[in-house]
């Protein structure tokens, strides 16, 4: 038998490394013992998915990104800024869907889309 190396989860010292969600939602810090480095790696979730609008994915990898390397109280902080300038902010851009998905949501509801 012949086992082969896949990867491997490893957090900064005090951080999570993974967070298991639900059956094929998962976010990892996927670590490369050869480059020394690691990269978030995320499936199923919120910054993955195509039907979220730009600001919750951004919002979602940074505050994962945070929790992974920072720890979860720098991770919060950063997710209130996040709110915060949601809140204030006059540029609502990153909150749009795409006209394709907006289209199909209208002509399923019988709506007249322009």
């Amino acid at each position: 038998m012949v086992l082969e190396y896949e990867k491997m989860y490893k957090g900064e010292p005090g951080c999570l490394s993974w967070i298991l969600v639900a059956k094929k939602r998962y976010a990892g810090y996927k670590w490369d013992a050869w480059a020394d480095s690691g990269k978030l790696v995320y499936t199923g979730l919120e910054c993955k998915r195509r039907d979220f609008c730009r600001h919750t994915r951004e919002t979602m990898k940074s505050f994962l990104l945070d929790l992974f390397t920072k720890g979860k109280k720098l991770a919060l902080v950063g997710l209130r800024e996040s709110i915060r300038n949601v809140i204030y902010s006059t540029d609502k851009e990153g909150f749009t869907l795409s006209k394709q998905y907006v289209s199909v949501l209208c002509v399923l509801r019988g709506e007249a889309f322009y």
